[in-house]
């Protein structure tokens, strides 16, 4: 017979094992550092879209701003999609939201004084 005393230990037991495991990760993800100039593109990352979390790009302690454009791969000779096209500043985020299943990359469009860029690189999806 279950009591109310153990559907409340339960609850309790069952409370604490979701704030030990807290909330759900990214899918997937990697880190890297590049050095490249503009039109650089990046290794290819494969999101299946089997969570609702919100992917982003980060180029941090960097050496100048520029703009990056994030692209869904599509089969050649279809152009790949733009998923994301922007302007960003050392350490700010790139979010391009929950999109859909496929293979991604990003591409250095350019770097503020048209020179080298050295950064770290984290890509979460």
């Amino acid at each position: 017979m279950v009591t109310k005393k153990t559907m409340i230990r339960v609850a309790l037991v069952a409370t604490a094992a979701m704030a030990v495991c807290g909330p759900a990760a990214a899918e997937g993800g990697w880190d890297s550092t590049i050095t490249a100039r503009p039109s650089y593109g990046s290794r290819t990352w494969v999101d299946k879209n089997v969570d609702s979390t919100n992917a982003y790009v980060k180029l941090y302690v960097c050496n100048q701003r520029g703009a990056v454009a994030i692209f869904r791969n599509r089969q050649w000779p279809v152009p790949d999609v733009t998923v994301k096209d922007t302007t960003w500043s050392c350490d700010n985020g790139i979010y391009y939201g929950d999109t859909a299943a496929g293979d991604y990359h990003f591409t250095l469009k350019k770097t503020s004084n048209g020179g080298v860029l050295d950064a770290n690189v984290q890509v979460r999806y």
